[in-house]
């Protein structure tokens, strides 16, 4: 049975300088939310109730001259009511819905042989359970019955006999057809797509675009070329190690055409929703994710959310399946190299992308980012994909920008295609990027080895560089990325298995946030005018290489005491073994300090404090100030060996915070929220028994918590981590903890 995913250390530089600041969005997962709602409502509204279709353009409605008996009148027979269908369906709409089986019902009536219509028909038969199957194949007989057997082209009917004619916008849609056919277990000869990148090939013009014609270029017909070009790409060379030239070049040229004339509000086909849709299938199809530099979904959701749609059956139901696909979580980043091959593999997280929102019933997206790009805006795709059969050279921007991703919560999967160089470069940066973590193997008994998929053996065939709570960089010892494109036996080979092991791991069990959902606090603009709040993260051990697993962990409340608190939060590294004086360094200059942040994870359980650290905590402490002790990722021995040495320097022992401290109550200024009823990590709802109380505790020292202890993670938490099997808090409540602790300190 397949297992389902719906059930289921750095310098010592201040870091809080140079984080960015996290900016609003144009358009929220809200707007589109609301819109989507707007259209199916306005779907529905213009659905004819007795006869279950859609009329008006293109298709007349019977008693205002249709004639459904005589298609030679009307070559978009049922246009209307297949677009509508389909836009429902592709918006989560249940064929059982008593208007949508109304709807499909009445298609099975209706002998179609329009293109337009014929196609988007197999459209609606793929999408729904198997007992339409039959339709399905019969229609798409249909369909491939109406191409020019030598140019796999169309023209605008499919009867009485095969197309000699052909135009670029018919083609693409008789080829769309065809794949979604292909998609759901239909045979088509090899022969059929050769054609298919033979004429498109053949009709691209010299600049890069397509036309309807060889005569014109234009951007809707170039989306039909790149997206035909992508199906034939996926449809016949999966099994390369590399991309068929001269259509990879062939897409090159393409994209560069849609990178230089792209605007988002294009209007053509009765309002622009034709083309939207359009730049929307080469986006999946490809992973691109900007457009002359924006967001492609972001910038033409914007205009769709401002038209506030429903000008038309077909135009609503273009935009309803935009909205629609391209909100949904992207899981993973592809890296595009400035420098170095980076894209042999062109589906590799297309197809793995396709099979977990096959195995999960919830679709995901990937896309392609290069590094030189804001990290803020691939941040919520937790993991990053990068491979390449070459040495991977970074620039200083790109490094920098990379390992702002990981510190922020993100992971690296850098696979070899079968190649030392690339290994020996990975290597490198790891080891400039974190000095102080080493290479390691990884049993599976970890979460990549037995959450969905158990794994054979003691081991993972992998290399992963730890900070100790999870996973920032793992380099496959073999080539994963061809059998993630063959797309065959997913669910049985190994890369297939321990992918989707890892999926599981990062998602919390399949739960990402939609794709313009930004999870982390916005910061203020005016945070550098305001008040200044001075903060330590303890590192310790030989050399002062131990401690600070999760460095970026309080930039949510940097931000959320900037916006709510008028405060600037700053935070530097600083030894355990200088705290004494209550003082860190900042810019050159020693900053009192109330708070030290002594966090560990499994590398430091077992760690032993010096003679000279301990006297600089009591020191510390005696002098006023607070420690907030925490086992980051939930790994309680360090916390419990860490209370037992604190509480010995102290003089006192631990017990658990009163539920009157403010930093439970929130009481300690603006931006305090109570945390007295605290909401905890799945995995530690299910297999820790959290119920709701938090589970804070304090060595008091003259009354006060001088020293406060959290077993479970904050840290992850806060970051908005979502890694399986880490036991502690939630972002909402991790954040409001710290933001509390500051407020109660300052």
């Amino acid at each position: 049975m397949i297992p389902s995913l719906a059930r289921w250390c750095l310098p010592l530089i201040v870091l809080a300088l140079i984080l960015p600041a996290f900016e609003a969005r144009a358009l929220t997962d809200e707007q589109v939310e609301q819109e989507i709602n707007k259209l199916k409502q306005y779907l529905y509204q213009q659905q004819d109730p007795q006869i279950g279709g859609w009329f008006g353009q293109y298709h007349a409605h019977p008693r205002e001259g249709g004639d459904e008996q005589n298609p030679e009148k009307n070559k978009n027979l049922g246009g209307p009511t297949t677009m509508a269908t389909l836009a429902l369906l592709v918006a989560g709409e249940s064929s059982q819905d008593p208007r949508m089986a109304k709807a499909i019902e009445y298609l099975r009536t209706l002998d179609i042989y329009g293109t337009y219509a014929l196609s988007v028909k197999v459209h609606v038969w793929s999408y729904l359970p198997d007992r339409y199957l039959d339709n399905l194949e019969r229609d798409a007989q249909l369909l491939l019955s109406g191409a020019d057997p030598e140019r796999s082209s169309w023209r605008y009917w499919v009867y009485p006999k095969p197309s000699t004619d052909w135009d670029n916008s018919t083609n693409q849609y008789g080829i769309l057809g065809m794949w979604q056919y292909a998609q759901r277990g239909g045979r088509i000869d090899n022969k059929f797509w050769d054609n298919a990148a033979k004429h498109f090939l053949a009709t691209q013009r010299d600049n890069g675009g397509w036309g309807y014609r060889t005569t014109d270029h234009r951007l809707t017909m170039t989306c039909a070329g790149l997206t035909c070009l992508a199906v034939v790409q996926q449809e016949l060379f999966r099994d390369r190690d590399k991309p068929v030239d001269n259509i990879a070049k062939a897409m090159d040229r393409g994209m560069e055409y849609l990178h230089d004339r792209y605007k988002p509000g294009e209007g053509a086909h009765g309002g622009g929703g034709y083309y939207r849709y359009g730049v929307e299938r080469v986006a999946l199809a490809t992973g691109v994710k900007y457009l002359k530099g924006k967001d492609w979904f972001e910038d033409i959701g914007t205009v769709i959310v401002k038209s506030a749609g429903g000008s038309s059956v077909v135009n609503s139901s273009f935009d309803l399946m935009f909205l629609a696909r391209g909100r949904v979580p992207v899981w993973v980043n592809k890296i595009q190299l400035t420098n170095g091959a980076w894209k042999n593999r062109p589906n590799d997280m297309y197809f793995f992308s396709r099979h977990l929102s096959k195995l999960s019933e919830n679709e995901v997206n990937w896309q392609y980012v290069g590094l030189e790009n804001p990290v803020m805006d691939y941040l919520p795709a937790p993991v990053a994909w990068l491979s390449s059969d070459d040495k991977v050279v970074f620039n200083e921007k790109e490094k920098e920008n990379l390992k702002l991703y990981l510190d922020l919560g993100g992971m690296l999967v850098a696979n070899q295609e079968n190649s030392s160089s690339f290994e020996q470069s990975i290597i490198e940066l790891a080891a400039e990027l974190y000095p102080d973590y080493k290479w390691t193997g990884l049993e599976t008994t970890h979460p990549l080895g037995n959450l969905l998929y158990r794994i054979e053996g003691s081991s993972l065939p992998v290399k992963v560089l730890s900070n100790g709570t999870r996973p920032l960089i793992i380099m496959p010892d073999r080539d994963w990325g061809l059998p993630l494109q063959k797309d065959r036996d997913l669910t049985k080979s190994q890369p297939g298995q321990i992918m989707t092991n890892l999926y599981a791991m990062v998602s919390d069990r399949g739960s990402l946030p939609n794709r313009l959902v930004r999870e982390f606090p916005t910061d203020s603009p005016n945070r550098s005018s305001h008040t200044k709040v001075y903060i330590g993260l303890a590192k310790f051990g030989p050399d002062n290489k131990m401690g600070n697993p999760e460095p970026a962990a309080w930039t949510a409340v940097r931000n959320i005491l900037g916006t709510e608190g008028a405060l600037n939060l700053q935070w530097a590294t600083t030894p355990l073994s200088e705290i004494g004086g209550g003082t860190v360094e900042f810019d050159g200059q020693p900053q009192p300090i109330k708070l030290l942040h002594l966090a560990g994870s499994e590398l430091d359980a077992n760690y032993q404090l010096s003679e000279a650290e301990k006297q600089a905590i009591k020191a510390f402490v005696d002098g006023g100030g607070t420690i907030f002790l925490e086992g980051v990722g939930g790994r309680s021995e360090f916390a419990v060996n860490m209370e037992r040495q604190l509480s010995e320097v102290l003089g006192a022992g631990g017990s658990r915070l009163s539920s009157v401290d403010p930093i439970i109550s929130g009481a300690g200024g603006a931006a305090g929220r109570s945390v007295g009823t605290a909401v905890y990590r799945k995995f530690s709802i299910i297999n820790m028994s959290a119920g709701t109380r938090p589970r804070l505790g304090a060595i008091m020292v003259n009354g006060r918590a001088a020293v406060v202890i959290s077993s479970e993670d904050v840290s992850m938490g806060a970051l908005g981590i979502r890694h399986w099997g880490v036991n502690g808090y939630q972002s909402q409540t991790a954040r409001q903890i710290l933001t509390n602790m500051i407020l109660a300190v300052k």
